[in-house]
């Protein structure tokens, strides 16, 4: 039996997801729980609306994420010299003016809109005619997904190294405020999705934020600190430290992970919110005194809220 139109689109949306966001969704054209927050991912990191369904402009961003994806392309290209459209296109991972000419006479042949843009039905075409698939399709039985820690896990005698504890903490904070939009507002709930993003990815993030005490003691003079990066720490590490202080039960308590997250996104936003007040005070009062090095971390900081690899983009206003 073939597969509806509707099992074909949530197939395309699938195989993107997976290609994109590394998921692991099977390609099975269902919608699941496991599928909804593949989208909410996919939402949180194009900053797009995060609903769990996909729209128009979720719709268009996947198309354009295709056609800047190097391996997608590389299949788009194969494909279409499968098809027949042109058996000398060459296979270069990037979608050139005679790539475009190619996916436009391809959709014209096959009566879809010839716009040059390969969306869930020129993809199926193609797959349909050169009988070739684009990566990201998966078949068979889904992997064993991680557990979701929303409950305590037995208690242990074992103590979980902290590094686990601490990669535990952050995936089951991100699952739980995924599934507990009611509990915090929409703009809470998208930049706590933001930090805990960011800190799954792990590695290519800048995830130094302006730590509230240290910018007390540099606004005091102090010559403890002569540079602006001195007085930033690591979320990461904040929450490493944290956690290797605690009990080794602690460290698989889910209320515990869940308040030290909410320890860190307070102390980045007093972090921000001291540094802004200090700037303030400035202004107003020529009598007190900002001084060069807060003056650099302000510009610093304001700099790293428009780098979507730093953690501070999650609170640029």
């Amino acid at each position: 039996m073939s597969a509806t139109f509707e099992e074909k689109y949530i197939q395309w949306v699938q195989r993107t997801l997976n290609r994109d966001l590394d998921s692991d969704l099977v390609t099975n054209g269902r919608v699941t729980a496991e599928y909804r927050e593949a989208v909410e991912t996919f939402q949180l990191k194009h900053d797009l609306r995060i609903t769990g369904l996909v729209d128009r402009e979720d719709q268009d961003t996947m198309i354009k994420v295709n056609h800047k994806t190097r391996s997608y392309v590389n299949w788009l290209q194969e494909a279409l010299r499968a098809s027949g459209v042109d058996s000398s296109l060459a296979i270069t991972g990037v979608v050139d003016e005679k790539t475009k000419k190619c996916v436009k006479s391809f959709q014209a042949f096959h009566n879809l809109t010839d716009d040059g843009w390969v969306g869930a039905k020129t993809e199926s075409e193609l797959i349909e005619s050169s009988g070739i698939l684009p990566g990201g399709h998966l078949k068979g039985v889904r992997p064993i997904r991680r557990p979701l820690f929303y409950d305590n896990p037995t208690p242990t005698n074992n103590a979980i190294p902290v590094e686990q504890a601490v990669n535990r903490i952050i995936s089951s904070n991100y699952t739980y405020v995924l599934h507990n939009a009611d509990e915090m507002s929409a703009d809470s709930r998208r930049t706590r999705l933001c930090v805990l993003g960011k800190l799954k990815q792990r590695h290519g993030i800048l995830d130094t934020f302006p730590y509230d005490f240290w910018l007390d003691i540099a606004h005091s003079g102090s010559k403890q600190f002569n540079t602006a990066e001195s007085v930033f720490v690591s979320a990461r590490e904040y929450l490493t430290n944290k956690v290797a202080r605690w009990p080794s039960h602690q460290r698989l308590n889910v209320h515990s992970g869940r308040l030290l997250v909410i320890d860190l996104m307070k102390e980045i936003e007093h972090g921000l919110e001291r540094l802004s007040r200090y700037a303030r005070e400035s202004k107003s009062s020529p009598s007190a005194s900002f001084g060069p090095l807060l003056a650099e971390i302000l510009a610093m900081v304001e700099v790293r809220k428009q780098k979507p690899n730093s953690i501070l983009h999650c609170f640029r206003t």
